[in-house]
C-alpha cells in the first residue's frame, strides 16, 4: 500500500498515538533510521508528507504516526488521534516504563520567510538529520539523492527530522513544509523510558 507518496495538503493530516508497532506495508518509506539502546529500541520513518516513530521498551510500545487522513491504518492499538490544526500539546502516561509527550505548531508565513527556513533546514540536513524533498509526482529524494540537483526551494513539499536518541529518552523534532500554503508543521516529541 502506498502511504502518502503524493504531496497532500496540511489539513489532510492527522497525528495518532498507538500502543503497538505499525507494519511497514502501509507506507512508502522514504527514509529510515534505527536506534538500539540498552533501555529501548527506536525506529523512525519518513513516509511521504508525514512520519512514524516507534519506541519499544521491553514489552511496551509507543508509535507516533503523522499520516494522511485517507490512509487506512489499523484501529487496533490506537490510543489517541488529533487533526492537525494550529497548536496542540499532549502528555500520555502508561503503566509500563514509557511516557509520551508531544506538541505541534502550524506556522503560516510570508514566502520569503518560508524559503529562508527551508534553506536553513536543507543546510542543517547536509550536516545530519534526515531531509526528503518531494517532486510534483510525489517521488522523494534525500540531500544526496538524484532529485537534489533539480530541487528548488518553495516548489515542492519537504520533510526534515532531527533525531536525538538518549540513554533513557528519545527526542524527535520534525519540520514538514507545504509551499503552496507557505506553511511549516513543526512537531516535537519526547518518549521517556523509566
Amino acid at each position: 500500500m502506498n502511504g502518502g507518496a503524493k504531496p497532500v495538503a496540511l489539513d489532510n493530516l492527522w497525528l495518532g498515538v498507538y500502543v503497538r508497532p505499525i507494519h511497514p506495508e502501509f507506507f512508502t518509506i522514504w527514509a529510515k533510521r534505527i536506534y538500539k539502546r540498552p533501555a529501548y529500541d527506536a525506529e523512525f520513518w519518513l513516509v511521504g508528507p508525514g512520519h512514524l516513530l516507534t519506541v519499544i521498551a521491553g514489552r511496551d510500545c509507543i508509535t507516533e504516526a503523522l499520516v494522511p487522513q485517507n490512509l487506512q491504518l489499523p484501529t487496533r492499538g490506537l490510543l489517541r488521534r488529533w487533526k492537525i490544526h494550529r497548536e496542540h500539546d499532549a502528555r500520555l502516561e502508561f503503566r509500563g516504563p514509557l511516557t509520551y509527550q508531544s506538541s505541534f505548531q502550524v506556522e503560516q508565513m510570508p514566502l520569503e520567510e518560508y524559503l529562508a527556513q527551508e534553506m536553513d533546514f536543507l543546510a542543517s540536513a547536509s550536516k545530519g538529520g534526515v531531509f526528503c524533498m518531494f517532486d510534483k509526482r510525489g517521488t522523494a529524494s534525500g540531500v544526496k539523492g538524484p532529485a537534489y540537483a533539480r530541487y528548488r526551494p518553495g516548489e515542492a513539499p519537504f520533510a526534515y527530522a532531527m533525531l536525538q536518541p538518549g540513554a533513557n529518552a528519545f527526542m524527535l523534532h520534525t519540520f514538514h513544509g507545504f509551499p503552496s500554503e507557505r506553511t511549516i508543521l513543526k512537531t516535537q516529541t519526547v518518549v521517556d523510558i523509566a
